[in-house]
């Protein structure tokens, strides 16, 4: 998948979305953060979301236990992967 963000390409790799990471947190907690986690790496949680705030990193780090880090992409794309 591609998106085009002022002239810069952004790629999500697809295949690297851990679905039992995904699985952890529900449609309806993703849809409210407008956040999905896609990878973990030793204590972080990699998380692609539509704004890099505060209630994401209390909610996800409270679900895994774990660091959160966020790639803000665009809202359209979190609902397309949720």
């Amino acid at each position: 998948m591609v998106n085009i963000i002022n002239g810069d390409e952004m790629f999500i790799k697809l295949n690297e979305i851990d679905i039992n990471l995904v699985r952890k947190i529900n449609k309806n907690k993703s849809l409210e953060l407008k956040a999905i986690p896609y990878k973990m790496h030793r204590n972080n949680i990699f998380v692609y979301a539509a704004e890099n705030n505060r209630r994401i990193h209390e909610e996800l780090n409270f679900i895994y236990g774990k660091d959160i880090l966020i790639e803000v992409i665009e809202k359209e794309m979190i609902l397309a992967l949720i």
